[in-house]
């Protein structure tokens, strides 16, 4: 009568299983069978067998004398679990990243940011303070170990238009340099000057000559790759 115990019967991969026969004291001869198991197959009365792809496995034992035989198969005996493997995808809203978990066989998360924060949610939100481009890594993990995946995300937010002036008044030729005071992100600078030299101008903190008596507009447009920002002091 044929019969067989494992040990362990689960576990992560590449796992190592310890057969033992169990069969009647009669058994004379072994043959066992070890689908998706290195050997696949053996005539020894207790074996060792190495699983290292993640799955169930059946395992059969027939054993004989010269009387006959007789065959025990335990479906599905065997389990061996996966290791988990990283991956998410994101979208931005602003300064708001928005990540989606595409993970698998993980039980547990760790986000970090690239901006010195991190979270251990499955699928989080995160804010960031300033414009630019940042490495986001996921690692997952689960009994069988763990698996990182890295990312760019890249914040690109509207920029604040303002400006300020060394001098706004005085006798003719006036000169006077504009500050630009826009936020950090801005990347270029649109000014209009009415009745100033130049008219306009694409500098960050240009300067201007006012030759002619009169009150002036100044007007400057701060642009970003999300939009742009008007300032105008009349």
């Amino acid at each position: 009568t044929a019969n067989f115990t494992a040990t362990p019967t689960s576990g992560c991969g590449p796992l190592t299983v310890q057969f033992t026969n169990a069969s009647s004291a009669n058994a004379v001869t072994f043959n066992w069978s070890f689908p998706g198991g290195i050997p696949s197959t053996s005539t020894a009365q207790n074996p060792a067998v190495v699983y290292e792809v993640p799955g169930t496995y059946t395992v059969t034992l027939t054993v004989s004398n010269t009387a006959g035989s007789n065959t025990a198969t335990q479906t599905s005996y065997i389990t061996v679990n996966p290791a988990p493997t990283a991956g998410f995808t994101s979208s931005t809203n602003g300064a708001t990243a928005t990540f989606t978990n595409t993970s698998q066989n993980a039980t547990s998360y760790l986000w970090n940011f690239g901006d010195n924060t991190t979270s251990t949610a499955q699928n989080p939100s995160h804010t960031y303070l300033a414009d630019g481009t940042y490495t986001v890594t996921l690692t997952a993990t689960n009994a069988c170990g763990t698996a990182t995946f890295t990312q760019n995300v890249v914040i690109i937010t509207s920029p604040n238009a303002g400006f300020t002036a060394n001098v706004t008044s005085g006798c003719g030729p006036l000169t006077v340099q504009f500050q630009d005071l826009s936020s950090l992100n801005t990347t270029s600078w649109d000014w209009t000057f009415e009745g100033g030299t130049p008219a306009t101008s694409t500098v960050q903190n240009p300067t201007v000559v006012f030759t002619n008596p009169g009150s002036y507009t100044v007007t400057l447009v701060a642009s970003t790759a999300a939009g742009s920002s008007t300032f105008t002091q009349t």
